[in-house]
């Protein structure tokens, strides 16, 4: 329900800035569950202002111009690969934490099972706003290696591990993706720091619809800031 209520956000903010599919075909398949795109209000306002012009997949170079699968050329002087980068950690022993694939296999994009000790921020995508996912992360793991939530057995951490893999074979999840906000939602739950909306009456619109800021989850306790509620505004 939720994801259908942001798609519906989303593309009302297209049709709005005049990004409609008679415009830009075609237009961008809407996935939460494959996207790995973050979209800003910036980027809008470019394509809007024609400062970028939104082009589908590329079928060939010829010369010094771009043939696009929709038939259309355009000149280029230089084209930019956004390959993404590669995990890499030669100074960890390949049996503390497997690596395959650019693939972190982590409990929760976090702990690697066999090694409950250790932990991994920030090692993943997150098809949002990536810094509150961050931040959610440490703040659980320090609640966790604090003793305040209780730490899962290996047992529990591999079965999940195990379950995502399943999910990710059957095309279901990908493996470094964080589904948000379901995700830092969960966390903040679990260490207490869930917004209660019954105490923020004015923020029901910003919480339930609004951007996901970190300042959501220190409006109470733990971690309650007195500039939370001025930030969340």
């Amino acid at each position: 329900c939720r994801e259908r209520a942001l798609e519906r956000l989303i593309r009302s903010e297209y049709k709005r800035c005049g990004l409609t599919p008679e415009k830009y075909l075609p237009m961008p398949t809407f996935d939460p569950k494959r996207i790995r795109l973050t979209p800003g209000l910036e980027l809008l306002e470019q394509l809007q202002a024609g400062a970028i012009l939104a082009r589908p997949a590329i079928e060939r170079l010829d010369g010094g111009q771009v043939l696009f699968v929709d038939g259309r050329r355009d000149p280029v002087d230089v084209i930019i690969a956004a390959t993404g980068y590669h995990i890499d950690m030669p100074f960890m022993a390949p049996d503390v934490v497997e690596i395959s694939a650019d693939t972190m296999w982590l409990y929760r994009h976090v702990f690697p099972p066999n090694r409950p000790g250790l932990a991994f921020i920030g090692f993943c995508t997150v098809g949002a706003a990536a810094p509150p996912a961050y931040e959610m992360q440490a703040r659980w793991v320090a609640a966790v290696l604090a003793g305040r939530v209780r730490r899962p057995s290996v047992a529990e951490m591999q079965a999940n591990v195990d379950q995502r893999r399943a999910d990710c074979a059957a095309g279901r999840a990908q493996p470094m993706k964080l589904y948000m906000p379901a995700y830092t939602e969960n966390l903040a739950r679990e260490i207490g720091a869930y917004p209660q909306f019954w105490r923020h009456p004015t923020l029901l619109p910003q919480l339930i619809f609004g951007p996901m800021l970190a300042a959501h989850y220190r409006l109470d306790w733990p971690g309650k800031s007195h500039t939370a509620l001025d930030t969340t505004r």
